[in-house]
């Protein structure tokens, strides 16, 4: 009875390997929901029944079977198998080839076999999912057995914000340079004294500036998490939270609630989703609901995020990354000088994070990592100077990483670097590490 089974296409048994291998991390985020996950496998099991109930011409009934099996398999597995051919390629001949491309060919040679052999029983197919269901019935049930910490606590700052508040002179403007090392670490390496000119030139212009900010985090999600609700970092098992359970740190951060409460605008030209305030580009991928949670690792989730790039004006090629960067610096100042009212503004440069280019303007030759890493590092400061200068007096800004260069031995990824423009010596005495930097969003 069972082998008779096996001969017909299952969505089910093609999709519970994924559900099953993920199923520990969907357990540990405050994102999932057993009735959400039960309503997804009732869906497959449906479309199962539809598939056997389908009576029509054995010929299409094959292709129609066929089609929907191919289908959801890329759906479950195209991201996956894609992402681990383009990693092999890229590390074999130093090319990289976009995942659409290699899931195009995938599909084709997939179809063109398919038509050669005309499998009409899918015995061999469901069986080797059967056996990789319950291999990953092991391997979770390991993994869940381990677990000693329970991931979906939600962490809270001891932090007290005032109740009374004086409006902004000036808004504020929180500027990220994201994976933005120290100059003493990087100088440690190269004995340049250039290494600190950005940083004198700041200094001229009365900026203060920490050569060397601590940053409790070396995770651009946790260390923005931990910033939009002072400083979360102090409970250290909040850095070892996954990113499925970093969302309620951004659908509802403590900062925002307390600035909206006072009558501050909250303008948000980052990355991350700020309560509900759409980013500039969503470059960093997080999961904000249940079915993001389930379907993260899938080609239909990467998909729609792409798609939701063009409907940004981003176009998302092999990075999305240039194009983001590059509208902050051509239209960052106008964009901002409209605002008239009391305002916090968000801005994340994904630079001199990877990928290490920006357009024509710089592309290095330099072989090893770290040396290219530091040219453009300097190329960063080169390109944010002048955008600082424009911005001038009418704010005060925080300039900051949120963490440093984290593929060095040598470089020490806790290390960053900071500069403040319009704070008092009294608001910065009590600013120690940048995950504190919410706190000057409260006044003196």
């Amino acid at each position: 009875m069972l082998k008779k089974q096996l001969n017909y296409p299952s969505i089910t048994l093609l999709a519970l390997p994924y559900l099953i291998y993920y199923l520990p991390e969907f357990l540990s985020s405050t994102l999932f929901k057993a009735s959400s996950f039960t309503a997804y496998l009732g869906i497959l099991i449906v479309i199962d029944v539809l598939i056997r109930s389908i009576k029509t011409n054995s010929n299409f009934k094959w292709i129609a079977d066929f089609v929907i099996w191919t289908i959801c398999f890329y759906i479950f597995y195209g991201f996956i198998v894609s992402e681990k051919i383009q990693s092999s390629i890229n590390n074999q001949l130093d090319v990289l080839i976009r995942g659409r491309y290699l899931l195009f060919v995938g599909i084709i040679v997939f179809i063109l076999g398919a038509m050669k052999i005309k499998p009409k029983k899918y015995f061999i197919a469901n069986t080797f999912f059967l056996i990789l269901i319950t291999a990953n019935i092991i391997n979770s049930g390991i993994i869940l057995l381990k677990k000693t910490q329970k991931e979906n606590t939600i962490y809270y700052s001891k932090f007290i914000p005032k109740h009374t508040f004086e409006q902004y002179s000036k808004p504020i403007i929180l500027i990220i340079l994201d994976e933005y090392s120290s100059p003493n670490e990087l100088f440690k390496i190269t004995k340049d004294s250039s290494l600190f000119e950005f940083s004198k030139s700041l200094e001229r212009n009365n900026w203060e500036v920490r050569n060397k900010s601590f940053s409790y985090e070396t995770s651009t999600i946790h260390s923005l998490g931990s910033i939009f609700n002072y400083n979360l970092s102090k409970n250290r098992n909040y850095s070892k939270l996954s990113g499925n359970n970093m969302s309620n740190y951004f659908i509802n951060p403590t900062l925002i609630n307390d600035l909206e409460v006072k009558g501050i605008k909250v303008i948000n030209l980052g990355i991350f989703n700020l309560k509900g305030t759409q980013p500039l580009t969503s470059l960093y991928l997080y999961p904000q609901n249940e079915t993001e949670l389930i379907f993260q690792y899938s080609a239909i989730y990467h998909f729609i995020n792409n798609t939701k790039l063009s409907i940004q004006g981003i176009n998302p090629n092999y990075y999305p990354i240039p194009s983001h960067n590059k509208w902050l610096f051509n239209n960052l100042t106008d964009s901002l000088n409209s605002i008239k009212e009391p305002s916090f503004i968000y801005t994340h440069f994904y630079m001199p994070h990877g990928p290490i280019q920006y357009f024509n303007e710089f592309v290095s030759t330099e072989k090893n990592s770290t040396l290219k890493y530091i040219e453009y590092w300097k190329f960063t400061n080169k390109k944010i100077k002048p955008l600082l200068e424009k911005l001038g007096n009418h704010y005060r800004i925080i300039l900051t990483g949120d963490h440093g260069f984290r593929s060095s031995k040598i470089i020490n990824a806790h290390h960053t670097f900071s500069a403040f423009l319009g704070f008092t010596k009294k608001e910065l005495n009590n600013i120690k590490s940048v995950q504190d930097f919410g706190i000057l969003t409260q006044g003196p």
